[in-house]
């Protein structure tokens, strides 16, 4: 590796060990990962209580759960640990070292990104551990719809960082939040779309610059075929993961492009 490269990703690796290190110290992160598998396991509980649906109970509860938690997750790890850096002035004396302000973005989200996958691995061992003592066969599908959760994970914390480099660590979360239950009605926004067109003003055009400019959390969400047990072809996540690097490339240019301008005084 020459010196260039190793000036460029050092820092970023540091900066992600470090986040990484201060999450799992984090208490409340604590609770909320010993929250997940509680809430995980509990869903297996609701499997017994079916009549014949055992897999599908704990595989739809298994799923909705690790979502709900992950992305507050997401939102919550991205937020504090960008704004405890500024409360405690931490970044002043990281960015007065030979790191600049995208070096240290970058580092936070990967850490953040190391984070989410390494619970994203206990959830999806979790979840198919649970499936075997109801009975069930592993699921590939089920393996996939934790892939494509992840991907949702990565999308999250890069929008929580946009909203995080300009805005308040409330508003941050108020923003993915509302983003995220929008990016996962696309279909309904298209249903609509003919009603709109005729009852709100240019209603079809801003229907269409939704579609464009909402991450489609919809389509990364695999639940519908892990409970009908379809077959999920690997082009399809070989599309959806192009599509979450190509929406978290844009997320992270916008941040920086924000975050350099910041006055951090």
């Amino acid at each position: 590796m020459s010196s260039m490269p190793r000036h460029l990703f050092l820092p970023l690796f540091s900066i992600a060990f470090n986040t990484f290190r201060e999450a799992v110290r984090s208490k409340v992160l604590g609770a909320l990962v010993f929250f997940v598998v509680l809430a995980t396991i509990g869903t297996s509980l609701l499997g017994e209580m079916s009549l014949h649906e055992e897999v599908r109970v704990t595989t739809d509860g298994a799923l909705f759960m690790s979502t709900l938690f992950l992305v507050l997750i997401a939102v919550y790890s991205t937020v504090t640990l960008l704004h405890n850096e500024m409360e405690r002035r931490t970044i002043y004396t990281i960015l007065t070292k030979p790191i600049a302000r995208w070096q240290f973005l970058i580092g936070k989200y990967l850490g953040v990104a190391l984070l989410l996958g390494a619970i994203v691995l206990v959830l999806c061992g979790l979840a198919l551990g649970l499936v075997a003592a109801q009975g069930g066969d592993f699921s590939l599908q089920l393996c996939w719809a934790f892939v494509t959760l992840y991907m949702q994970c990565l999308l999250v914390t890069a929008l929580t960082l946009v909203f995080a480099s300009f805005s308040s660590p409330l508003l941050s979360g108020m923003f993915t939040a509302c983003v995220f239950v929008a990016g996962n009605l696309i279909s309904q926004l298209v249903a609509a779309k003919p009603v709109l067109a005729t009852t709100v003003p240019m209603g079809a055009t801003l229907v269409d610059l939704l579609v464009v400019a909402l991450p489609n959390f919809e389509s990364l969400n695999l639940s519908w075929f892990v409970t009908h047990d379809e077959h999920i072809p690997l082009e399809y996540i070989l599309a959806a993961g192009w599509y979450t690097a190509s929406y978290v490339a844009l997320a992270l240019t916008l941040s920086i492009a924000i975050f350099s301008r910041r006055d951090l005084g």
